[in-house]
């Protein structure tokens, strides 16, 4: 992730870092206290499909704290996989059920100018596989036809604020229709 850093510990708890076999994981997000959603290719990075059913690998699932070295990070094992058929999405299921950690609110659709925040264990430019959540913010440059395109964090023209509908103009604050 470009542009970003590292969150405190406990913040962002609803996401999960998901490690299928010893040296391949992914990012996701917990969408209810026994699901975690992910994708598809976390579980086939050398094509193929996915299968309902067990995972092909041991995975487990990494959620609260920021990473196997933050503060009250838990692993736990998932135990069944569910993929979208023609999405590269797959439901993973959880061993046991999170009750102390809240799922990912899910919001109202972006539109082109909305700046997000994203989250999560990817490549940095100093780590391949870090075991710490970074965040970084990105610019929605369109909507359309199911796809959302990103642009540079740089080329921001609006931003979402908290708790409204509305977008404030980074200039002036006010909030937009």
């Amino acid at each position: 992730m470009r542009g970003g850093g590292q969150p405190s510990d406990g913040a962002w708890g609803f996401v999960a870092k998901v490690e299928v076999g010893e040296l391949h994981s992914c990012s996701g997000a917990l969408i209810s206290p026994h699901w975690v959603l992910t994708a598809a290719t976390c579980f086939t990075p050398e094509g193929g499909s996915v299968r309902t059913g067990a995972p092909p690998l041991p995975t487990t699932v990494t959620l609260t704290g920021t990473g196997r070295t933050g503060t009250g990070a838990r692993v736990l094992p998932a135990t069944w996989v569910h993929p979208h058929d023609g999405l590269d999405l797959v439901l993973v299921r959880l061993a046991l059920r999170v009750v102390d950690v809240p799922p990912v609110a899910i919001g109202s659709a972006p539109v082109a100018g909305d700046v997000l925040q994203l989250a999560g264990y990817g490549r940095t430019a100093g780590e391949w596989a870090p075991d710490r959540l970074h965040t970084a913010p990105v610019a929605i440059g369109a909507v359309g036809g199911g796809v959302v395109r990103l642009e540079r964090g740089e080329r921001r023209r609006r931003e979402r604020l908290p708790g409204r509908r509305g977008r404030a103009d980074d200039q002036d604050g006010r909030e937009r229709p």
